[in-house]
């Protein structure tokens, strides 16, 4: 009998018991033969007659014992095998229970260190994260401090100025009424009211004066006039950034030829040189510098293009011609030169040269400040936030403020943080994202809004008043809410629908 091919436990103690009821069963046969054979035998041996007769009947005793002696072994054979089997089946079920034992072992203990690197990796990064939030508030704090400490020092000068100037213009006011003659009899009350006249005006005109003085913290938003570097800003004034002109080579080498502004169009190797020491010869005053130069911005160079509109700007060897300045800078323009799309934006928003157009300023700095232009970053951030040739949109001001900022710019940081209040976090945040996935060259998405509003919380609500929005005013730019706007645009004349497209 073969134990492994029972079914389990049970089948092995049915097999046993049948066993064994057979063993005892044989052995009862057995006994119940060999009395009885022995009886015979006995008897045989008694009469003892025939010798053949007992030899037979001691054969077939001893035959019967053979075969139950025989049985006997088989049985214990059969138990021995099944004891056998049994063994091989539960030194199986053990190995096999023990492997399970450590594979389940090995897979908790793997598990184990796989949390314990998580949690460790995750505390890292908690960390990282709080070591940005702190450095990023420090660097928030100590602008916003210096700010401060600049917005009150100008501030008090320009009240110490306003006060003076008004003292001084009081003073002259008076001293030029206590100049005039003595009245004569009979006139002295149209002369008392004459002097009175002369003293409320000199009090109003230096109330006037200290109006001015107070008046000059306003935002600027005119740009300086050209030269070689932009105007300085005057305490807490933000003024928007001026021209980037070409500046000479710094060697007479074409190959140091490395003006600081990006670059636009690549240029071969010798009208490189030819430019290089074109302006080399320009600077230098010597004749014939600027035909050569000419000669290159007719090739179509706008680094030529560019430093011919900054000597018609400046009136170096040629007369000063504001027009001629702006014709070659919108030629080194149409030719892709990002420098040339800032200056020219210059153009058209201070109305030099050519005609005032505050739109097209702002088209041009924005494709300025897509291809990695800081400066133009910077204006068109202004643009956004006051409103300028652009729909008002804190996020995008806030958005390319703070990529200036990345590009190193502390006057947008400053500019940035100063948004900050006005913005929902969420709007904070996806200005943010904006800014950080910035590539120079990439297409820029905006935020739109609607007339009317100047963030996207803002807009929400109108929209949500106006029936066209369901949901959170978080100012969440989502695709719910960029189908309210569209909705709403089609839904007003195309005047109005078109007005908040930049």
């Amino acid at each position: 009998m073969d134990s492994e091919a029972t079914g389990g436990p049970s089948a092995d103690r049915a097999a046993l018991r049948g066993l064994f009821d057979r063993l005892r069963q044989h052995v009862a046969q057995a006994e119940g033969r060999a009395d009885a054979a022995l009886g015979e035998l006995s008897a045989s041996l008694t009469a003892a007659e025939d010798p053949l007769r007992v030899r037979a009947s001691a054969e077939t005793v001893l035959a019967e014992q053979r075969r139950a002696a025989a049985g006997v072994a088989a049985l214990a054979d059969e138990v021995g095998a099944m004891a056998r089997g049994l063994d091989a089946r539960l030194d199986r079920a053990d190995r096999e229970r023990a492997d399970a034992l450590r594979a389940v072992d090995r897979e908790l203990r793997d598990a184990a260190a796989r949390l314990d690197a998580r949690v460790a990796e995750a505390e890292a990064e908690v960390v990282r994260a709080l070591t940005a939030v702190a450095g990023r508030l420090a660097r928030w704090e100590a602008a916003a401090a210096d700010r401060d400490e600049r917005l009150a020092g100008a501030l008090a000068a320009q009240i110490a100025a306003a006060e003076t100037r008004r003292g001084d213009e009081v003073a002259r006011l008076l001293a030029a009424a206590e100049r005039r003659p003595e009245p004569v009899r009979g006139a002295a009350p149209e002369t008392v009211r004459s002097r009175r006249g002369s003293r409320s005006a000199a009090l109003l005109l230096s109330a006037g004066v200290a109006c001015l003085g107070l008046a000059t913290l306003a935002v600027v938003l005119e740009p300086p006039l050209a030269g070689d570097e932009p105007a300085a800003e005057a305490g807490p004034e933000v003024v928007l950034r001026g021209p980037i002109l070409i500046a000479p080579p710094r060697f007479a080498e074409a190959d140091e030829f490395a003006p600081a502004a990006p670059a636009g169009p690549a240029i071969g190797p010798d009208a490189q040189k030819a430019l290089a020491a074109a302006i080399g010869d320009a600077e230098a005053g010597k004749p014939g510098a600027v035909g050569r130069l000419r000669a290159l911005a007719e090739a179509g160079l706008p680094r030529a293009q560019m430093y011919l509109a900054k000597l018609y700007e400046t009136g170096k060897g040629v007369a000063a011609d504001s027009a001629e300045a702006r014709r070659w800078t919108a030629r080194a323009a149409d030719a892709g030169d990002p420098v040339a799309l800032h200056n020219l934006a210059l153009y058209y928003l201070q109305g030099r040269g050519g005609p005032r157009d505050d739109v097209m300023a702002a088209r041009l700095f924005k494709r300025s400040a897509s291809a990695g232009v800081a400066d133009s970053q910077f204006n068109l951030g202004l643009l956004y936030e006051t409103g300028a040739g652009v729909d008002r949109n804190l996020v995008e001001a806030y958005r390319w403020f703070q990529v200036a900022a990345n590009a190193g710019d502390l006057k947008a940081r400053e500019r940035a943080v100063a948004l900050e209040a006005r913005l929902s976090p969420r709007e904070m945040a996806s200005a943010e994202r904006m800014a950080t996935s910035f590539r120079p060259g990439a297409d820029v998405e905006e935020t739109v809004l609607i007339p009317g509003a100047t963030t996207v919380a803002e807009a929400q609500k109108k929209l949500a008043r106006l029936g066209f929005y369901i949901g959170p005013t978080d100012g969440q730019d989502t695709p719910a809410y960029r189908q309210a706007v569209e909705a709403y645009r089609r839904s007003q004349s195309p005047t109005v629908a078109s007005a908040g497209q930049p």
